[in-house]
This record gives structure tokens, sequence and C-alpha cells, in this order.
């Protein structure tokens, strides 16, 4: 009675401690393995009954103990079960000779200073003595230590914020299910040591995890919610989890905060102010408006401490984005988010004062503690050591704070602060652009369709009284969100997590496709027709037409496709719906021939040439008389590179992967497969064994671009596949859609920055342009590219064995479209080309009148959002300049709009806006997002 009472518990897994039907702590050990968490073996068995006796279950994971290899059956080792009193007087001592002990052994021997020498002197008259095993001379020991803890820092020294950190992946070498599993171990041992420590702050960034945490384990959410009113606990981030920030769209980056901060300020009152993303595979340069429009002040991540070849300048910055919004940036200096998991003592403590890059712009950084990857958390050995650390001589000045107080501190500290303008680049992980193919496209596909069904949900509200599913769309979004974690849409998680994935995107494929059949429906019902006739639907923000292929219906055509589908020519009005003309063939002037042993597909702007092999070998612009590829070097060539990265199969490509090209073996077959006159078409098979890739080329009546539609076999293992268009156009920069813009980036390896970027994101399209002329390629479902002098490439396929060794194997289906085009990518409308690409025109039965019910007059301007406000029955209507112009443009709408207000990304009143006539006048800047809450 009167002792404290610990249970030792020791399996080689991961453990979560139950009693009496309630989560209590995580107890992990794994040998040898990093990811799964804490080394924490004992737990404090509190308030023990009168009688003793107390009833006590261990829930036992059995988990991956390295990348791509599941433990053995053999190795899940029931070690030990043991009730041990807990020896306060010892472990004191223990720690507080470790403190300076530890800090000793990090100095030079031959170069002691004298605070040095004082520990080193100091230490050995301890160690004469004291006798471990003689308690009677531990009192002196602990009197001899007392010199040491009397030593304090000088008035001014670094100041160190520390806050502990289980860094959790989503998933990652584990599946979803288990994920919560890991967060229940974790955030109950966080809790049960926030009782022993008051001192102790805990942080979490991923909403998701804290709705796990409600949902299923509502004693751990208490204690959260309990421990947050007390400051103990600390939400961070504002996102529904920590997303991958290359790939996501704009408006998915928007639900990531939107969803995520509600949540906080829901549940907990609690406003998160910083961006919180340590683990993530760069950033792009859309990220800063993004956060200024969702209250977000400050941004905190270590990864580019990983850059391959050039490490960052500063470790606090001002990072501007494309469109000049600045957020103050901090990597904390100890460069990792699990200080003090690796090397336990005072090491990273240390390093958070040496390896400081800013010491002469301010005192302050930050330092995240704990296990992290698999979760776990901060040991107790941890905060014994930064309980003794907080104001010892030849260590910063340490206290535990919330990541809020470390930004104030910051803000007020830092004086004449470096700017970092654009793009954080991560230079490693470069493979995740490319890497779950069927990931990236399923991820589009469900961006673009929830992005037509709130449209469509918004108009049949309007016009016809239907309901708008918010509930449901909210559902679907956050499944989106969820699968957007950064290790899983980069494709570096297991096996496992990508069969829950595919179940996650065909759930929201299926859901939101009913949803939009059914706003279709009440669009279509709601627009007088005629019965006979078809009509078309565009949910793009400008007049659109051409040439498509019908996949549903039978409006009468000049032509039918290769598969027995009608190809017709429409157009329609922005945001709106038009008749179908009836067009005989002498409308259209699509053919194709077979010439000199060339195939040739032509219409009235467009003349393209194939050899035998299957190559591209001249594409002319017949309006300019203007060459667009290189004669000396074929187009739609297909390469294949060795893909054997230093380290990360699933991560990383390396730049000698360059020096492996290797082009596909000619077709084994080309022939013609539809000869207009709307649409002419070309298919050719590649055999190269494992594999096998058949190949579609199409030019429509009216199309000044050359579309490719790609079935493969994919099997190859460590190849990666990329289609090569050498082009005439010379360029030091190449351009890449981002979020909400884009970026410019080297098309040479001056320099090692430029070097660095041998292969990068994009989203829709690149473009190379040069005075007067340019070549984009676009794509329905790729992320990686690269231009390499006047060579543009784009990333299909890759084989990486691990973490997930079925990675990419088997059938996959995607497109891409080579547009040679006049003028910069600005006054050939890429972005519109782009757009229209990936979000084709829909057929609905019967003729009816031209309407457009959005539409805005700037070619500059998209309109990317139309939706339901989140709370209120205002429409929320959301913009963005997409060229990097300045100007004023007018926004108008047929719907009965009363008013107008221009609100924040959080759909908060910013100011209001005059509304005229069904219309307002805009004022914009270069890539700024403007959203407008429309009034009823």
């Amino acid at each position: 009675r009167g002792k404290a009472i610990d249970l030792l518990f020791i399996t080689h897994g991961e453990c979560l401690l139950w009693r009496n039907g309630v989560p209590i702590q995580g107890l992990n050990y794994v040998p040898g393995d990093s990811w799964s968490g804490a080394d924490r073996k004992d737990a404090r068995l509190r308030d023990l009954p009168a009688d003793g006796q107390v009833y006590l279950e261990v829930e036992a994971a059995s988990n991956r103990d390295r990348i791509g290899h599941y433990s053995t059956l053999e190795a899940q080792v029931f070690e030990r079960a043991d009730l041990a009193l807990f020896d306060q007087e010892a472990w004191d001592l223990y720690f507080d000779l470790f403190v300076p002990k530890d800090l000793l052994r990090r100095a030079d021997p031959n170069r002691l200073t004298p605070w040095e020498g004082f520990l080193m002197a100091t230490l050995n008259e301890v160690a004469n003595r004291v006798d471990p095993r003689d308690r009677t001379t531990w009192p002196a020991a602990k009197e001899l230590l007392k010199r040491l803890y009397d030593c304090r820092n000088a008035t001014y020294c670094h100041e160190l914020s520390a806050i502990g950190h289980a860094h959790l992946d989503t998933a990652w070498l584990w599946p979803l299910a288990e994920t919560e599993r890991k967060a229940a171990r974790s955030f109950s041992s966080a809790l049960a040591y926030m009782e022993e420590y008051p001192d102790y702050k805990f942080s979490c960034s991923q909403a998701h995890q804290y709705q796990w945490m409600k949902d299923d384990y509502p004693s751990i959410y208490e204690g959260i919610k309990r421990y947050t009113q007390k400051g103990q606990w600390v939400p961070v981030g504002g996102t529904w989890i920590e997303p991958d920030c290359n790939v996501p769209s704009g408006e998915s980056l928007v639900r990531q905060f939107l969803y995520g901060k509600r949540f906080f300020r829901q549940e907990f009152g609690w406003d998160c102010k910083e961006f919180w993303n340590p683990d993530v595979f760069g950033y792009s340069g859309a990220l800063p408006q993004i956060m200024k429009g969702v209250g977000i002040d400050y941004f905190l991540t270590q990864k580019l401490s990983w850059n391959q070849f050039n490490p960052p300048d500063h470790h606090t910055f001002y990072w501007e984005g494309i469109d000049g919004s600045r957020v103050l940036t901090h990597f904390p200096p100890a460069d990792t988010y699990n200080a003090m998991a690796d090397d336990p003592g005072v090491a990273d403590p240390l390093k958070s004062l040496t390896r400081y890059k800013d010491h002469d712009r301010g005192n302050q950084s930050m330092m995240l503690f704990g296990h992290g990857d698999g979760g776990g958390g901060p040991r107790k050995e941890m905060l014994e050591i930064l309980k003794r650390i907080k104001d010892f001589q030849g260590l910063p000045r340490t206290e535990q704070r919330g990541s809020l107080e470390f930004f104030e501190r910051l803000a007020a500290n830092c004086t004449d602060v470096p700017v970092v303008a654009g793009e954080l680049y991560l230079e490693y992980h470069r493979g995740t652009y490319t890497t779950q193919a069927a990931n990236k496209r399923d991820n589009r596909r469900c961006e673009l369709l929830l992005r037509e069904v709130e449209l469509l949900s918004v108009l049949g509200q309007l016009l016809a009284s239907t309901e708008y599913p918010a509930q449901e769309l909210e559902r679907l979004w956050k499944l989106v969100l969820l699968n957007q974690f950064h290790d899983i849409l980069p494709g570096s998680s297991i096996t496992e997590v990508y069969e829950d994935s595919a179940r996650d995107y065909a759930e929201v494929l299926g859901s939101a496709g009913k949803l939009r059949a059914a706003g279709v429906s009440a669009v279509a019902g709601s627009v007088a027709s005629k019965a006979e006739g078809y009509s078309v639907l565009n949910t793009l923000g400008w007049k659109r037409g051409g040439v498509f292929e019908v996949a549903e219906g039978s409006p009468k055509s000049a032509q039918t496709s290769y598969l027995g589908r009608p190809i017709v020519w429409a157009e329609a009005p922005s945001l709106g719906v038009a008749a179908i003309p009836e067009l005989d063939a002498s409308c259209f002037e699509a053919t194709c021939a077979e010439e000199g042993g060339r195939f040739v597909l032509e219409n009235g702007l467009l003349r393209a040439e194939f050899d035998a092999s299957g190559a591209l070998v001249r594409l002319l612009n017949k309006e300019s008389g203007r060459e667009a590829l290189d004669a000396a070097q074929p187009a739609n060539q297909f390469v294949l590179f060795d893909d054997h990265p230093c380290a990360f199969e699933a991560w990383d490509v390396d730049a000698y992967h360059l020096e492996t090209r290797s082009p596909l073996p000619p077709a084994t077959s080309v022939r013609f497969i539809e000869t207009g006159p709307a649409r002419v078409g070309l298919e050719m098979v590649f055999d190269f064994a494992p594999s096998k890739l058949v190949e579609r080329v199409f030019l429509c009546c009216g199309d000044r671009h050359l579309e490719f539609q790609c079935d493969v076999d994919w099997q190859h293992r460590e190849q990666f596949l990329k289609v090569e268009f050498p082009v005439q156009v010379r360029s030091l920069e190449a351009s890449y859609e981002i979020q909400f813009g884009y970026v410019k980036r080297p098309t040479h390896f001056n320099t090692m920055l430029d070097m660095a970027r041998f292969e990068v994101p994009g989203h829709k399209w690149a473009d190379l342009s040069e005075t007067g002329h340019g070549v984009a390629l676009i794509t329905d479902s790729k992320y990686g590219y690269s231009v390499h002098g006047s060579v543009m490439r784009i990333s299909l396929l890759r084989g990486p064995n691990s973490p997930d060794p079925k990675a990419d194997r088997g059938q996959h289906s995607f497109r891409f479209a080579c547009y040679a085009h006049e003028g910069d990518l600005v006054q050939a409308e890429v972005v519109r080309r782009a757009f229209e690409f990936n979000v084709p025109l829909q057929v609905l039965p019967g003729a009816r009148e031209e309407t457009s019910w959005f539409s805005v007059d700037s070619p500059h301007l998209c309109i990317d959002t139309v939706k339901k406000a989140e709370d209120s029955d205002d429409v929320i209507v959301r913009l963005y300049e997409a060229h990097g112009a300045r100007g004023k443009a007018r926004l108008s709408s047929s719907l009965p709009f009363s008013g107008a207000q221009s609100v924040n990304l959080l759909e908060e009143p910013q100011g209001s806006v005059q509304w005229s006539e069904g219309s307002t006048e805009l004022t914009f800047g270069p890539f700024e997002i403007i959203t407008l809450a429309l009034s009823r």
C-alpha cells in the first residue's frame, strides 16, 4: 500500500492495455523495428481497489517489422508479464546522472570547454563516491549533481520549444484498420502520462484520427477533450489528414482545411493557425494562398532536410506562394519529426542549437519529440530528460509549448526574415508522382465527379427544387480526402492499403455517379425541350464545342466509332446546355491515308504522320506551316528506363535512370480503325514481353491536338515507362500546371538546383513555349513529367517491388494529348484545352434551348467550384486566375440570386459585393482565388 505499482508486459509486437473494458495505455516492443512505435514496456496501475484485485486485458497486433516484409509468426514472442514496485529514488538518480553524462559524451575529449571540463570532474567525483548497490551513498551523489543543475544558461541563449508528437501515418506499412488501433495505443499512452507530468504537451494533427477515437474509443476521446481544456493536448494542423501536396487538386486541398478546421472548431472550440505537415514529399506553390484563405498564418514541416543535393538555406523564413501570399515557416533544426527517439538523450536538443541556420535573425526553434511513423509518441524517459534540461548550461533553454505559442514567440522574436518564393520542391521521392497509377487515376476521377455533382445538385435545387445531398457529399469528400494521405496517394504503401483505397474509390464513383445522374435528370427536366433530338450539357465555365464520342444515347451522327458509338459535333455555352445539331458527313473533314509507307491523319488544321514502327514522325500546323516536331527524332516514342533507386523503391527514382534509356521495339501492327469524316483513328500494338501496349491515336475534325489512348498490360518490375515528344521549341523553362495556377521549371542542368528537378510533378498539362509557338502535353491521370532540352516526357508506369510487390502490375487505361499551338500557353488557352480533355460533354435526350447558368467574361478566370454553402442556403462560387494575369472581369448568372458576398475559403464573410442585374464585377490579381457566396 502507498507504493507505485507497474505492470511490466513484453511481447514482440504492439499492444493496447485495457482495464475493465477501458483502454489505458499502449505497450509496444518490436525488436529492430523503428516503425512500430515507442519502446514502451510498462504501465502504471493507478487507483487500485481495496482488495488489490484488478482485471486487465492486452490486445496484441502482429505488424510488419520492416519495409515490405511481415513479421513471421515465430517472431511474435510472449516474453514477460509481471507486477513490480516502482523505485522513484533510483529513477530520479538515474536521470539526474543521465543528462550530464549524455551531454558530455557528445563533446570532443581533446577540446573540452571549461563547462565540459566541469561536467567531467563532477561526474568523476560522483562515480568515485557512489555505490549503486548502497542507497546510503545516493544522497551524496544527488548533492554533487545539484552543482551541475544549478548552472544556468546565459541571459541570452537559444530558446527551444518542445512538443510531444506521435507522427502516425494514417496508412503505410499497415492498413487503415490497424492505424486506428495504433492511434488508440498512442493517444492512450499520451493521456496516461499527462497526469504524471503536468508540463507535458502533446500534439496531434489529423482530424480523421480524432474521428476514429470519437466513434470507437469514447473514453480516449473524452480524455483528449479534457486535456485539451487543460492545455496539455494540442490540436494542430487544421486538415482532415496530413495530405500529399503534389497530386490533390486545388479544391481537394481547400476541402482538407474546410473539413479539418470545422471539426476542430466544433469538437474542441479550437482554431488551428498552423499547417502541420512534416512528412510530405514537396509543397505546392499554391499552398500559401490556400493557408491564408482559411486563416492559417504559420507552416511547419521538416521533410526538406532530406533534400538530395541542396539542403534548405534557412530554418525560419517567409514562404511566398505563386500569388504573393506569405506564411511564416519553420523547419525544426533537429531535422526530424521523431526527436529523441532514434538516439534517446540530449542529442536532438543539442542539434536544435548547433544546426539552427538563423541565429542572426532570432533565437527560437521547435523540436517535435516522440516515436513516430508508426505512432507511439514520447516515452517517460524523454519527459524526464526534458524536465532536467529546462535551463541546463550547454543546452538550449527548453520549455514544452504548444505550436501556436511557439509561432507567436517566433514571429515576435525574428528580424530580417528571409523570403523563399514559389514551390518547396523536395529533392527526393520523385517516383511518387507515378507509382500506383490506378490510385492516382481514381483520385482525379473522383475529384472531377464530385465537382460535377455539386454543380448539378445546386442547379437541381434552384431549378427543380430537389434536395441538395449535403451529408452524402461530405461523406464522399472525406473518403477522397482520407485517401489523399501522404503515403496512400503517392503510392508508398502496402498491398492491403490499395485494396482498401480501391474499395473506397469504387464507393465514391458509384454513389457520386448516381448523384450525378439524378442531378442531370433534374436539370434536364427544368429546361424546355422538344421530345425529338438530343442536347449536350457543358459543366465548364466557358463556351466549348467539338467532335466527341457518345457513350450512351443514340443521336444521329455522321460516323460511328470503332466501338460502334455515335460520333457527333456539338457546341454548348458556359456552364450550360444546348441542342446537338444534325450534321451530315459533308460538314466534316477528317481524313486518313497511307502514303509512302506512312500513316497520315489529317484535318483542316493538322497533319500527323506515323511510320510503320508506330512513331510520330511529323506534326504540321497547317495554318502557320510550322513543324512541331524535331525531324531527327521520332515522337510518341515509348521508352523504358532501368528503375533501381538507391533506397525506397516506391518513393524514389534517381537521376542516373536517365542514362539507361531503351526505346520499345517497333509496333507489331499498325492499322486504321476509323476513317472519318468526323474522326480518324490509328491503332498500334507494342509487344515487349512480359508487357503489352495497345495505343489508339485519334484526330477529330476541327481539333488542334492529337489524342492518344493506351491500354497496357503492365508486368514489368523495376522498369520505368515514359513517352517522349522531341519538339521544335527552345526555351530555358517549361511550365507545369499545379493547383490554381502553374509554375516554371528549368529545362537544363546548369546548376545543382536545376539538375535536382530531373523529374517533377504536374497536373493536367506541361507546356514548352517559345515566342509565337509551343507544344503542350495533356493527361487524364498522370502527374509525373520531365522536359530536358526540347524533349518532353510523360511518366506513365513504374514497377517497384517494395513495399507493395503488386504495385501497378496488371491492366491500365489512360489518355494523353499532344497540342501543338501558336502563341504561348495563355494565347493558346492550354488550361481550357486540358480541362476539356478531362471533363467530357454529356448528352441529354431532347433538344433544348441554349441556356447558360454561369459565365465569366475573362479568358484568365476559371469557374472551379459551384456548391451549396456549408451553413446556409447560399451558393458558393469559387474562381481562380489561371495565367498570372491581372485585371477585371464580370461574373454573370441567369439564376435567381439577390446578392453576393466575398467569403474566404472557410466560407466566412469578408465583405459585401455589388450584385446587379445578374452579375458582378471582379478585380483579380495573378493566380488569385476568388470565392463568392450568392444569396438566393
